[in-house]
């Protein structure tokens, strides 16, 4: 009458069968029940598996898994015995279905509690499966256990005290009724109540043991608690109490303390970790060029071993100043590390050079500019292009010995041609200098004669010097210009002689250099000839 069964015993061996299951009137808005039936596929009906079992002191708790997706028992027997081939007694006298309760995604658990009578008894479990139409599954693989007797009862840490070898001194106690089940103890230690417990005790107290010596406390925080063993290796504590020793040694020094300034202002500071054991952190101090005093950066004690500090570069100054501290939990401090002197990165360009004054001569193009003076400038660099060379081009660098050159006579140029010149400074840290105004200048034409003719020289290493000749016939001569070459500096002017001088000594050499000399004539009207044809000395 329930209609929730139906056996249908007119089919064939090999047949094939669907059957529809409705309520009487079903309106068709209702979906009705299916099921499809081959007589050939084989009936298999699977085992419980993945049988746990946990014991307590008289409770214990099987569980099996439930594969509700592909088969689903009806119901359980359980079954227990006194030994694994003794008699087995169901122990469920109705139907077990269990409680069903999620283990892991997709995959469910049934639980069953028993209780069992004696302690110390090992007890014997295995498990059927039951279908909905009466079939037993074979009995799942069998698993044991025994209950035994857990201790009931805390010990009691009573006192505590500090020996004149500063060794903490414990006593304890335990109620009577929990000898019987105890086994022994075990004295455990922790920096702080949160911490982990360490056992510091070799090998397991008697339990008889009252009392206990640690000879070698930590350095200056201990908690200390007590643990009893029971016959079963339960444990159970008791509260913790907390010893603190005098502290009367400062914390070690940091070391390995470094930094680096990047170019954004951050200063990143690091250091080797301290090995003291009562270590509750760092302090971190800073000063300015010029400041007397150092100026904490944090009121908090820094725990890591590095630290992330932040500088302007709007400032004058060019180095940083660091200390470090470490300070224990007595809040003792150590000697200062060494200071810690950072330079700040240079991300300040050379100023722009510009130009002083500049001609077009009938020897070149003279120029002259003013450029950076800064220490930390390292290199001017001269650019031209003109003629065919419509890019810039390196004319001249001036590095070195040649830092202070402001003056450059460009002799290879083309008359009639525009040249375009241009200056930029380098400082040492590779900063770049906004480029100079750009210098346009037409080198002009020379319609002037040779006026300098037979231009010779002489060396004389005895002497240390090099004599110049030289032969004119043109009148109204100011003065003569003496221009200059070396290895090391582009021909340039180098001084100037009388109208009377026909020669010139220069004892300013270096020897095995490579010099090349020039001279030209001023007349009293301010115009100038060309420039004699250079001759080469080697000194």
């Amino acid at each position: 009458m329930a209609g929730l069964y139906l056996e249908d015993t007119d089919v064939k061996d090999e047949g094939k069968y669907y059957y529809e299951v409705r309520f009487h009137d079903q309106p068709s808005e209702i979906p009705f029940a299916f099921i499809y039936v081959d007589m050939e596929d084989e009936y298999y009906i699977p085992t419980p598996y993945s049988i746990r079992v946990s014991f307590n002191e008289h409770e214990v708790k099987l569980s099996w898994r439930n594969e509700y997706r592909s088969f689903a028992f009806a119901y359980y027997n359980i079954y227990r015995a006194e030994s694994e081939n003794g008699t087995y007694i169901k122990l469920n006298d109705k139907p077990f279905i269990g409680s069903v309760t999620e283990d892991v995604v997709d995959q469910s658990r049934v639980t069953y509690n028993d209780s069992i009578p004696k302690l110390g008894v090992t007890y014997y479990y295995k498990i059927k499966g039951i279908t909905p139409f009466e079939d037993s599954s074979p009995f799942s693989k069998v698993v044991s256990g025994k209950g035994l007797p857990l201790l009931h009862h805390n010990p009691e840490l009573l006192t505590w005290n500090l020996n004149k070898q500063k060794q903490v001194e414990l006593t304890w106690k335990i109620e009577e009724a929990a000898q019987e089940r105890l086994k022994g103890y075990v004295i455990q230690n922790a920096e702080d109540p949160y911490s982990h417990f360490y056992t510091i005790n070799e090998g397991l107290l008697t339990k008889d043991t009252r009392f206990y010596i640690d000879k070698a406390p930590k350095h200056y925080s201990n908690f200390y608690r007590i643990g009893a063993v029971g016959i079963s290796n339960d444990t159970t504590f008791s509260t913790y109490t907390s010893v603190m020793l005098p502290d009367t040694v400062d914390p070690l020094v940091p070391v390995g303390f470094e930094g680096k300034v990047d170019t954004t202002g951050l200063v990143h500071l690091s250091w080797n970790p301290n090995t003291d054991e009562d270590l509750l952190g760092y302090r971190l101090y800073r000063k300015n060029p010029g400041d007397e005093d150092y100026e904490r950066l944090t009121s908090a004690y820094i725990t890591d071993t590095a630290y992330v500090d932040t500088i302007s570069f709007n400032v004058s100054y060019e180095k940083i100043h660091y200390r470090l501290y470490a300070v224990d939990n007595s809040f003792r401090v150590s000697d200062a590390t060494e200071d810690l002197v950072l330079e700040k990165p240079d991300i300040v360009p050379p100023n722009k050079p510009y130009w002083v004054s500049f001609s077009s001569t009938d020897d070149g193009i003279e120029l002259e500019w003013w450029a950076d003076e800064k220490k930390d400038v390292v290199k001017h660099i001269l650019l031209r292009s003109g003629g065919m060379d419509k890019n810039f081009r390196i004319r001249s660098t001036f590095e070195g010995e040649n830092l202070a050159e402001r003056t450059l006579l460009d002799a290879k140029v083309e008359e009639g041609v525009n040249y375009t010149y241009a200056l930029i400074s380098y400082d040492k840290a590779a900063n770049v200098s906004d480029t100079s105004l750009l210098l346009s200048i037409e080198q002009r034409i020379n319609y002037n004669k040779e006026t300098i003719t037979g231009l010779v020289s002489r060396v004389s290493r005895t002497n240390q010097q090099v004599k110049l000749e030289w032969e004119t016939h043109e009148q109204g001569i100011s003065y003569f210009k003496i221009y200059r070459e070396s290895d090391a500096r582009a021909l340039s002017y180098y001084t100037s002689v009388e109208a009377s001088e026909r020669e010139f000594y220069d004892e300013q050499l270096t020897p095995d250099t490579q010099y090349q000399y020039g001279v030209m004539a001023v007349f009293a009207n301010g115009t100038q000839s060309k420039l004699s044809k250079l001759i080469k000395v080697k000194y």
